[in-house]
């Protein structure tokens, strides 16, 4: 990962300067010729640049550069040339803050212009492996039926408006003045699941065990005392 940064980065700089060396090497206090020094200053997190259920690592990735030469016109000459074409990249940001004095005195240097750019890295997170199936698939066919029923209140009267939902199927309907509803798709002989009913702020769940497919409608009695 850092070192394509560094690639990238010492790419960019041979394409702007032809002429000096490009080093990854601690700095020295004299050069026999012109010389651009990189240092790697920092990483910090970066946000991702699109929305994704598996978004990219981003990393941003901060670098010193600073030039060597035989004088210092030719230092500021090469310092100069790089900076203008770092401030025409795309690829990266400029900064212009200067250092701090702690980190020259760790080199044993005096202090030198520069300035820094930072690059972005995204990283692919790896895709999870997916089992392979080694056994032959199975269809099994289902048919399909409807569900029917009715829901009365207290004293067996017709409960309508109540909400009628079958929650492993998703699928929810309400029932009509007579207090009846219908599922006119469901697996014939529903073998599991319940069958859920709300009204004025109540619930009851009935078992759906064998219900789907029958000929008679399945009633269901919603005690509902009054305050």
């Amino acid at each position: 990962m850092l070192v394509t940064a560094n690639q990238r980065l010492e790419t960019w700089i041979r394409t702007v300067l032809t002429g000096p060396a490009v080093s990854f090497e601690p700095p020295r206090d004299t050069a026999d010729e012109g010389a651009i020094w990189i240092h790697l200053l920092d990483l910090l997190p970066s946000p991702a640049t699109s929305p994704s259920p598996r978004p990219s690592l981003c990393l941003s990735v901060r670098y010193l550069l600073t030039a060597w030469g035989q004088s210092p016109e030719a230092e500021h000459q090469l310092l100069g040339e790089l900076v203008v074409a770092a401030m025409q990249c795309t690829e990266f940001d400029v900064e212009f803050q200067p250092v701090d004095m702690a980190f020259w005195q760790a080199f044993a240097l005096p202090p030198r212009p520069g300035f820094t750019v930072r690059l972005r890295i995204e990283i692919e997170r790896p895709r999870p492996a997916i089992p392979l199936i080694r056994t032959r698939a199975r269809v099994r066919e289902t048919g399909v039926t409807s569900l029917s029923g009715q829901v009365l209140g207290t004293g067996s009267v017709p409960l309508s408006g109540a909400e009628v939902s079958v929650p492993s199927l998703r699928l929810t309907t309400r029932t009509d003045h007579r207090g009846g509803f219908r599922f006119t798709s469901v697996p014939t002989g529903l073998a599991s699941g319940s069958l859920r009913v709300r009204a004025r702020g109540l619930e009851r769940t009935v078992p759906l065990a064998g219900s789907a497919g029958r000929a008679a409608p399945l009633v269901i009695h919603f005690d509902i005392k009054e305050g």
